[in-house]
């Protein structure tokens, strides 16, 4: 039997090509691609407000949702402007003051940044709406995949599905309480009336869920009838002489029922209260994020010297490889996810925007490298190749070649960023420094857990850093090899990083290995003391890394249960002869994050603290699969022993 599901990567990272701005006139935004309109500024808000919120009842809806933790969750065919999402938003935070909402949007074409503040500016957009520069600050231009936008402090979010909705919406874990039907006419638009796509949709609908549109093309109303949904013709808007209303009542499918047995363990209902073991940044992330979604916080730190998280200062960059994998995927969502966050945040505690260069080690790796940025999905206008001479100028003449310039990678000081972040959170975090016996959530990544699905398959692995008195390199960037370097010219010094020192437990500094930092840098290497000399300061401390390198996060299950039902999964039976996995109150984790535990930090506090407050899944679920720590068992008892 196979013993993972593959990950589509080949359509859901193909190219996305941004759509440049034309107008009808002075008043309607218009797309050559597929020869119509986005609507006309004299009336595309009433018409938004007559087809989408009043034609789901929004506004009374709005009003009586009182749930604290669970949000109100709006689903779209078409970001298009944004105008939907800003209406809605405008709507739900005047009629509802304590829950939040979170609308998820496809988009296969999104319009130029630059195209797209222009036509806020002529809309007057910016000014009636509060959350408009906020989201032209983190619109993630041409890069495909899942982008979690956050305002108000979470209270109001935006899933935007970047690419091929037949693929996205394909990807998408939840639960919709109403649907924008808002592609362009589906003569001029097919692939987003697809039946597909309206399986899709009727998959994450409930039996609440409703469903407007502008068109009341008979194949539309026949499609939606066949997912599921009963439709009624409502008058049309302006020149249009029917429009659509819906309601599901067809059959609901569970979360994830989509996955194997053993992976479809639901969550928790939503709660207001959580404990945290480990106040690292995975830990303390969480608890932010968590705190946002309305809940009060428990926070264990167990004070280990050597944590990860006393890293005096991170290098923050997404990971490159010569050929595709989850891993390398997972990095540039990461990546993605806090380039959002410094564009929203005015000032950051402990952040340095120095860029990165990435110099390659040979020929070999000049051309991974560029096979490698052929596919990342990153912003393409954040990086460049840099010719020689550039190189050497920005590297003050010790490095030359051509190398590849990160703008938005940047340095982050550990110990100023945490305590930011733990004042941020106010009397919601509580602290306790000692030990938790059960904590909810497990992100204390510096000792080995016993764990059975964590033992074997999480390890920890010995660091050092070097700073290093040197005051000839004084670059304002970051520098990368097979190491990196970082100058700080204000204590005259240069830090260079990291060893990754494999079986090695004993806490101390150990300069026989700091040596090899400096083999790294053979361009002035000569010119620093030796590594064991007094006058160079070093740090040491533990990453938790998992058998595979990619984070483990999810719940942990329970080992008796699996025993007794899934130790002989190489027997290859099938699946529907499986029960489905369960296991009463979870230990939650967020562990195995390496070397890349501020870069990762984000992404899976975002998704993690999110399905644990009720919300969708904010990454594509077999990215999920991937992180989910039963993946460990299924590896090990796919194949037989003996």
């Amino acid at each position: 039997m196979k013993t993972a599901y593959p990950f589509p990567h080949e359509r859901l990272l193909a190219p996305i090509e941004e759509t440049r701005l034309e107008w009808k006139g002075e008043n309607t935004p218009f797309q050559a691609r597929h020869d119509d309109v986005y609507f006309a500024l004299d009336s595309g808000f009433a018409e938004t407000e007559a087809i989408f919120l009043q034609g789901n009842d929004l506004p009374e809806r709005f009003e009586r949702w009182n749930e604290r933790t669970k949000p109100f969750v709006v689903g779209e065919l078409g970001f298009g402007t944004g105008l939907n999402f800003l209406l809605t938003a405008e709507e739900f935070l005047k009629r509802n003051s304590c829950s939040r909402l979170y609308f998820i949007s496809t988009e296969k074409y999104p319009i130029h940044r630059d195209d797209h503040r222009e036509f806020f500016k002529k809309g007057d957009f910016i000014e009636r709406f509060s959350l408009a520069e906020p989201l032209l600050a983190q619109l993630p231009g041409a890069v495909p995949g899942f982008h979690l936008l956050s305002f108000l402090d979470s209270r109001v979010q935006l899933l935007l599905l970047m690419g091929d909705a037949n693929d996205t919406l394909d990807q998408l874990e939840a639960k919709v309480d109403a649907w924008y039907l808002d592609g362009f006419t589906p003569a001029k638009n097919p692939d987003l009336w697809s039946d597909g796509i309206f399986r899709s949709i009727a998959r994450l609908s409930h039996g609440s869920t409703t469903a407007s549109s502008y068109t009341a093309a008979g194949w539309v109303r026949r499609a939606l009838t066949t997912a599921g949904f009963s439709v009624e013709k409502h008058p049309g808007f302006g020149k249009k002489r029917e429009s659509i209303r819906a309601r599901y009542q067809g059959s609901v499918e569970p979360l994830y029922q989509r996955t194997r047995p053993w992976f479809r363990m639901q969550a928790e209902a939503p709660r207001g209260q959580f404990s945290i073991s480990g106040a690292g940044i995975a830990g303390m992330e969480l608890a932010s994020r968590l705190i946002r979604g309305g809940a009060q916080v428990e926070i264990h730190d167990p004070a280990f010297e050597f944590a990860a998280s006393k890293n005096p200062q991170a290098l923050v960059m997404p990971q490159f490889a010569r050929a595709y994998t989850p891993l390398q995927h997972l990095t540039a969502q990461a990546f993605e996810k806090w380039n959002r966050y410094r564009r929203a945040e005015s000032s950051i505690p402990g952040f340095a925007p120095t860029g990165v260069i990435r110099l390659p080690e040979g020929a070999d790796d000049l051309a991974d490298l560029k096979r490698a940025m052929e596919w990342l999905p990153i912003d393409r206008a954040s990086w460049r190749w840099l010719e020689s001479n550039e190189t050497s100028t920005r590297t003050e003449g010790f490095f030359g070649g051509e190398s590849l310039w990160l703008e938005n990678a940047f340095t982050l000081r550990f110990p100023e960023y945490l305590a930011g972040l733990r004042e941020s959170m106010g009397p919601r975090l509580r602290w306790l420094e000692k030990p938790s016996e059960r904590p909810d959530i497990l992100a204390e990544g510096s000792r080995i857990q016993e764990h059975p699905f964590l033992s074997g398959n999480l390890s920890p692995m010995r660091g050092q850093i070097a700073h290093v008195p040197f005051s000839g390199f004084k670059s304002p960037h970051a520098v990368t090899r097979d190491g990196y370097l970082i100058a700080d010219p204000t204590r005259e010094c240069l830090l260079i990083g990291g060893t990754y020192e494999r079986g090695e437990r004993e806490l101390k500094l150990d300069p026989s290995y700091r040596g090899e930092l400096w083999k790294k840098w053979p361009e002035f290497a000569s010119q620093l003391p030796e590594s064991d000399d007094p006058s160079v300061e070093g740090w040491m401390g533990f990453r938790a890394i998992s058998r595979d390198h990619v984070p483990i996060c999810g719940a942990l299950p329970d080992p008796q249960f699996f025993e007794a039902n899934y130790s002989e999964l190489w027997r290859g039976r099938r699946e529907t002869e499986y029960p489905d996995a369960r296991s009463d109150h979870p230990t939650y984790v967020a562990l195995g994050l390496g070397s890349k535990g501020a870069l990762f930090s984000k992404l899976l506090a975002d998704t993690l603290g999110g399905l644990l407050l009720g919300e969708p899944l904010s990454i594509e679920w077999s990215q999920w699969l991937k992180m989910n720590p039963v993946r460990f068992w299924v590896r090990e008892h796919s194949t037989r022993k003996g």
